[in-house]
């Protein structure tokens, strides 16, 4: 039972290690914990699948950082707004 208890995790505590297997850094024991957890929630199962999406598009050369940048007045209306509020 006691297995049972530090297997698991919240929802909270699998999309920390979801984004921490995407950089190959989780210990057997958190593995399985997240396993476990994905194998009875849909949301971080989607999120897993995001994430992973959302990495291999980051590594792709087809989509270079360039390629993702906001353009100028959006940097420069976020930096007016940024003067105004502090």
């Amino acid at each position: 039972m006691l297995l049972m208890r530090k297997t698991g995790c919240n929802c909270r505590q699998a999309t920390a290690m979801i984004e921490r297997q995407q950089a190959g850094s989780l210990t057997i024991l958190q593995r399985l914990r997240l396993r476990r957890h994905l194998s009875r929630c849909p949301p971080c199962r989607f999120f897993k699948r995001q994430t992973r999406l959302l990495g291999c598009l980051v590594r792709d050369r087809r989509y270079p950082a360039a390629a993702i940048r906001p353009d100028n007045s959006f940097i420069m209306n976020l930096l007016e707004t940024l003067k105004k509020n502090i």
